[in-house]
């Protein structure tokens, strides 16, 4: 062949080559893009929660038989990690879409979807346990070549989470005692669902708390429970039974929620909360109604333990006032000896406030405390306590006046005698206050107090106090000098006539609280 002749060839062989080679290019333009087999969910670190879960995919070309649903275990505290469970799915679209239940695929799922659960590598049973998988959708193509593995990507961290995580109760704890307001603190390991926050008590009677928004976060919670008004307790959005309180008792406390998924409650409790409000009331044995000489014994008996420096014994006889806080707040019977001349000096008080002293006189005694937990004050008290310390002599009895002759029109009456308590104390600068204190007279309209030291005369005042079988009428009068004074009080009737009387000396010292007979 001649050298034109192989030219032409190889120009013709070029072209041929060039054009097949456009052919080709125009054929794989023009033809569909290739399709991928994908699984839409279980998506790529979502939890599902609730127990369902969703399962989408698509497959580039029909399966020749079932498609497998690899679960791979990678993390959780229910099976070891690399355990794997195989859900087999009946093949016969390139799409599918549905939901099936975690703890049991085959039962839940219509029987077209699920075939079967298969674990391996470690795995137990047929239920998908809580944790975090990798999934991994399989099968065999029927074309362009049938029987080929086609595996789709892998979708991983994906969650399965059919519990709430159980949450923590850190006060009130176990068998303790509680006052209001009850301070209530729990920890939620999760967010709630909304309205699942829930604070019970159960006892003697039961009280269901809703508890508020702000308490379902992740985290720690703090709650001030007022138990006489629930419902106005700051973090309760609902009382069960409406507008409740709580009455004083023994409780079951238990504080439960559900997570965000509305997987079933979990629940914390502490047995045997005691709820006290309420301090009970203290007993006085003595003293008792009546006079007494010498030490004024101070029994009392608390029900219960009180509250340290919370108790405070009170004597007063409407004039002054002695308020002793006693030493002993134990529970049980106690007696303190007060010693009228020094309260302070008497064992068992730890302090004095108001009158040191207790003068002579008519007393109210009471006791107070409050008990342990600072519940509010309760006492106890007694009245007409005499303390009598002076020597009173008898009142002189009034010589009989003789007959009154027949001839005689109008007898002459002698004035009774008044049953006075006396007492004096010394004020500043050497002044004396004089007491005398005495039942009303009956028919008296006024009362009238004089003391007398020679050429002196000092006029006092006499007033009316209590009422009923309490009613005395107490007199007064003011000294500047020491001396032997002639004490004289007097109730009168209407037109001034002397219906009782009683008269006395006494020695003024300059250095004495007391006085005594002249």
């Amino acid at each position: 062949m001649g050298l034109a002749h192989r030219a032409r060839a190889r120009r013709a062989a070029t072209g041929w080559a060039a054009a097949a080679l456009c052919a080709a290019t125009a054929l794989l333009a023009s033809a569909p893009p290739a399709l991928a087999d994908t699984l839409t969910t279980p998506a790529a670190s979502t939890t599902y929660g609730g127990g369902s879960i969703p399962v989408a995919y698509s497959l580039s070309h029909p399966p020749q038989n079932d498609i497998s649903l690899t679960f791979d275990y990678t993390s959780g505290p229910n099976a070891p990690a690399g355990a794997t469970w195989t859900v087999l799915l009946a093949g016969v679209v390139s799409n599918g879409s549905f939901s099936m239940q975690a703890s049991d695929p085959t039962s839940t799922s219509p029987a077209s979807k699920v075939v079967s659960v298969t674990p391996s590598a470690g795995a137990t049973g047929t239920s998908l346990p809580d944790g975090t998988y990798n999934v991994t959708l399989s099968y065999h193509e029927t074309s362009p070549t049938p029987g080929l593995l086609v595996t789709a990507p892998t979708t991983s961290g994906v969650v399965i989470d059919t519990s709430t995580q159980t949450p923590l109760l850190t006060s009130p704890v176990a068998s303790s005692t509680s006052s209001t307001p009850l301070n209530v603190g729990f920890t939620l390991p999760e967010p709630a669902l909304a309205g699942s926050v829930s604070l019970t008590f159960a006892g003697s009677a039961t009280r269901t708390l809703t508890l508020s928004s702000a308490d379902e976060t992740a985290g720690s919670h703090s709650l001030s429970i007022n138990t006489a008004s629930l419902s106005a307790s700051p973090g309760v959005a609902s009382v069960t039974p409406v507008g409740s309180a709580l009455p004083d008792g023994t409780y079951n406390v238990t504080i439960a929620y559900q997570d965000q998924f509305g997987n079933p409650p979990a629940t914390a409790t502490a047995l045997g909360v005691h709820i006290d409000t309420t301090t009970l009331a203290p007993l006085l044995t003595s003293p008792t109604a009546g006079t007494y000489a010498t030490t004024l014994p101070l029994t009392y008996t608390l029900p219960e333990a009180g509250l340290a420096g919370s108790v405070v014994a009170t004597l007063t006889d409407g004039l002054t006032t002695s308020t002793l806080g006693l030493s002993d707040a134990s529970a049980g019977t106690h007696t303190v000896n007060l010693n009228p001349a020094n309260l302070g000096s008497s064992t068992g008080v730890a302090s004095v406030s108001g009158a040191t002293a207790l003068a002579d006189g008519t007393y109210s005694v009471a006791i107070s405390y409050r008990d342990a937990l600072g519940n509010p004050a309760q006492s106890a008290s007694v009245s007409n306590v005499v303390l009598q310390t002076a020597v009173t002599p008898a009142p002189a009895t009034p010589t009989p006046s003789p007959p009154a002759p027949v001839a005689t029109v109008a007898a002459t009456t002698q004035p009774a005698t008044l049953a006075v308590q006396w007492r004096s104390r010394v004020k500043p600068h050497r002044h004396w206050v004089v007491q005398a204190t005495f039942k009303p007279e009956a028919g008296a309209a006024s009362y009238t107090f004089a003391a007398t030291l020679g050429s002196r005369s000092r006029a006092g005042e006499c007033v009316a106090r209590g009422k009923g079988a309490k009613a005395r009428i107490v007199c007064r009068v003011t000294l500047e000098r020491s001396g032997a004074w002639t004490l004289e009080a007097t109730a009168r009737g209407s037109d001034g006539t002397e219906l009782a009387v009683q008269s006395r000396s006494v020695l003024l010292r300059a250095r004495s609280a007391h006085h005594r007979r002249a």
